[in-house]
């Protein structure tokens, strides 16, 4: 979503980050490859997935409330923000 935002506002002649921050989440690869490099959220993937799995394992051997788990995302910052 973050990259169309930026085409759109390059296409209408706005400058990034002058005009518009952008900042995106997900840290997918392609944000570090436009230009400028797009800010974004980065979150631990794996250990989301490997910790969802558990969860779900849990759940299906106890079926009692499902734990708490947070983790903690980082900002990368770049040139779009």
């Amino acid at each position: 979503v973050a990259l169309g935002i930026m085409r759109a506002a390059i296409e209408d002649g706005l400058r990034i980050p002058d005009d518009l921050a952008i900042i995106g989440y997900d840290n997918l690869e392609i944000g570090s490859l436009v230009d400028p490099p797009l800010s974004t959220v980065s979150q631990p993937i794996e250990q989301l997935g490997r910790d969802s799995f558990a969860l779900a394992l849990d759940l299906l051997k106890d079926f009692r409330d499902p734990a708490t788990i947070i983790h903690q995302p980082e900002l990368m910052i770049r040139a779009s923000g």
